[in-house]
């Protein structure tokens, strides 16, 4: 491989439009997109780019080392679970971290082992979302935060045993 560094014009998804040279890790499918993750000398870290927001692309001639441990679909994983989407949660999920993989979509949360468990991250456009999500994970968890997720989950719970309690009428 050549390892040559790639100097971008991209358009972010507020439609502002920048230039950046990125020495590319690689490149990722994921959810019917492709993505390129690399390190952006403009933002000095790794960071992850919608290849359809890419407007230009052309080839260096400064070769770049990747680094031997990246992993570029890992990358991206962790890249999508931090979008801020409005609210962050966290909770502790009381099981192993091979079991909450097979459970959670890739994308969707960070997951970190911890002491009793596994520490999930998750952005979410509502705390009503998160309970419903989190529930049909049917993992025991503990709520983090934030506090309000509690009061979601009560709301959720108060739903579900009033559609249990509900009589069915013949007509």
């Amino acid at each position: 491989m050549h390892r040559r560094r790639v100097h971008t014009a991209y358009r972010n998804f507020q439609g502002e439009a920048s230039e950046r040279h990125v020495d590319p890790y690689g490149l990722v499918f994921h959810d019917g997109r492709w993505y390129l993750v690399g390190w952006d000398h403009r933002r000095g870290h790794v960071r992850t780019f919608r290849c359809d927001r890419i407007t230009s692309l052309a080839v260096d001639d400064q070769t770049f080392t990747r680094p031997t441990d990246f992993g570029s679909a890992e990358a991206i994983s962790r890249s999508l679970a931090s979008v801020p989407w409005g609210v962050t949660v966290e909770v502790l999920l009381r099981t192993t971290l091979e079991t909450v993989r097979r459970r959670v979509g890739v994308g969707i949360a960070l997951l970190d082992p911890v002491p009793g468990g596994v520490r999930l991250r998750m952005e979410a456009d509502g705390l009503d979302w998160a309970a419903r999500y989190l529930v049909s994970l049917e993992l025991p968890f503990q709520v983090m935060r934030p506090p309000g997720l509690r009061d979601a989950l009560r709301r959720l719970a108060a739903e579900i045993a009033e559609v249990a309690e509900e009589k069915v009428t013949s007509t």
